[in-house]
């Protein structure tokens, strides 16, 4: 089996991945490679690149790079390649998810083909699909991001950037109206946040929806409709805990697909912790689409 491994370079790697891409490296049934990214989205690139000749990719990053990673494999190829995740971003909402404890189980559950099939987000707007594995979502959390980023441009980084962001995003947010048409619901009305989510958490240990699970098939969505931002703070602590939230103004949905229109302020959409814009138009579920090591 190749394995090729797609390490984030900003970060230092962490004694687990420096273990488990050397016991790759000594096994006699795996063949090993490590790729480095030398600036942002290079993963996209590289894994792009890689995919048709490799067996399993194993991310080795945060969030933002598990997200570059299946973006390069693109949706054609997913049924095609095996994924793995190894954490050492700044985000690491997705593989907190994921229950492998030691660098020899790792490399037993490769050896073992311990993978289980995993669903996909898709967003759509008018000109192209973006996957997401974890949690992409609209309003409040995306405005979040983009502030992050500029902050991060301009040098300020770490957990007091991402707090400092998530301040200014109180007093700068403004709502808007959003029509939320799924298979079987409607919601209209104005939103602080709509998350649609794949995986449970997002924002450093929010569990934003404690019914998301990554191979339920299914597109699980929280609506935070017309709530002040005091309430929001209020329920902080509940979504630490992953308990759903019980106000008239937050609604829980299922769905596979779902189309977005949105009347009045801007409001930026992220996924995965990577900001994609503000067009969106649709976003829809795609029921066993990868295998992931777990």
């Amino acid at each position: 089996m190749k394995v090729a491994f797609i390490i984030n370079s900003t970060r230092k790697l962490s004694k687990f991945a420096t273990k488990v891409i050397a016991l790759v490296d000594d096994s006699t049934e795996l063949q090993g490679e490590s790729y480095y990214t030398q600036s942002t989205k290079h993963a996209i690139e590289i894994a792009n690149q890689i995919a048709f000749d490799t067996d399993l990719i194993v991310a080795v990053g945060g969030d933002g790079t598990c997200h570059e990673v299946i973006n390069g494999i693109g949706l054609n190829q997913l049924s095609k390649i095996k994924l793995a995740v190894i954490p050492i971003g700044s985000g690491n909402d997705f593989s907190g998810q994921l229950f492998i404890k030691s660098p020899e189980e790792f490399l037993s559950k490769i050896l073992n083909n311990s993978f289980q099939l995993v669903d996909i987000g898709i967003v759509k707007t008018e000109s192209k699909k973006t996957l997401f594995l974890n949690v992409a979502d609209i309003g409040f959390g995306a405005k979040v991001v983009e502030l992050l980023n500029r902050q991060r441009n301009r040098g300020l980084g770490g957990k007091a950037s991402y707090a400092i962001a998530i301040l200014r995003t109180f007093f700068l947010h403004k709502k808007a109206y959003i029509e939320l048409t799924g298979d079987d619901f409607e919601f209209k009305g104005k939103f602080l946040m709509v998350a649609f989510c794949n995986g449970s958490t997002f924002g450093h240990g929010l569990v934003i929806n404690p019914d998301a699970k990554i191979n339920n098939n299914k597109l699980n969505i929280t609506v935070i409709g017309n709530v002040s931002v005091f309430a929001y703070l209020l329920n902080l602590n509940r979504l630490k805990k992953g308990v759903r939230i019980n106000h008239p103004q937050v609604h829980y949905f299922e769905t596979i697909n779902t189309n977005i229109k949105i009347n009045g302020e801007k409001q930026w959409m992220e996924a995965d912790g990577e900001l994609l814009g503000a067009n969106v138009n649709a976003i829809s579920i795609q029921p066993n689409a990868i295998e992931l090591l777990n």
